[in-house]
């Protein structure tokens, strides 16, 4: 590890928010393959898994037009831990869920702290990082994101022989954790 990412790793604050926001770009980025392995297995057609995910990506965009209000009125610590905490609790939900209807509708409200999450942990990198260090800051935080985006749809194929439940659990443990970490 260059000297440089081990400088920048050592900074609490700004691994803190790294951290979380490859959390929120993970829960984005592997929503679709829980939902694959889900919708298989629930017997949900893939005209119905299309437009839960369509909802997913509506509640998305919706909670990005709303994300600067919400800066606005609160701070951004207190905004991220309340999104990861419903962002968790609403993958926690999924596996439970087999109406494509309630799905959708999930998908949605997923949706809404996710679509937050990102923007607003990206600005936490920002604010955190050195002088100097922005651009190595966000490159790092898009390397530890792309090795998430790599290594969590592998891991979870794999257990996705006992179902989706125990991988979605583990996942939204590992929000939560953030959450406390935050």
């Amino acid at each position: 590890v260059p000297r440089h990412t081990r400088q920048l790793l050592r900074n609490r604050p700004l691994r803190s928010w790294i951290v979380i926001s490859s959390v929120f770009v993970a829960a984005q980025s592997i929503y679709p393959l829980v939902l694959s392995l889900h919708v298989t297995q629930s017997g949900i057609s893939v005209m119905e898994a299309g437009a839960i995910l369509g909802v997913f990506a509506l509640g998305t965009f919706i909670s990005r037009l709303c994300t600067p209000w919400l800066t606005r009125r609160f701070k951004a610590r207190t905004t991220l831990r309340y999104a990861v905490v419903a962002g968790a609790i609403a993958y926690s939900a999924i596996p439970w869920v087999n109406d494509p209807y309630l799905l959708g509708m999930l998908s949605g409200l997923l949706a809404l702290p996710l679509g937050i999450g990102v923007p607003v942990a990206l600005a936490m990198i920002y604010a955190a990082a050195p002088a100097g260090q922005v651009s190595e800051s966000v490159g790092l935080s898009m390397s530890v994101n792309n090795i998430l985006q790599t290594a969590l749809p592998m891991t979870f194929g794999v257990f996705a022989v006992y179902g989706i439940a125990p991988m979605v659990m583990t996942f939204a443990i590992a929000m939560l954790f953030s959450a406390w970490m935050n």
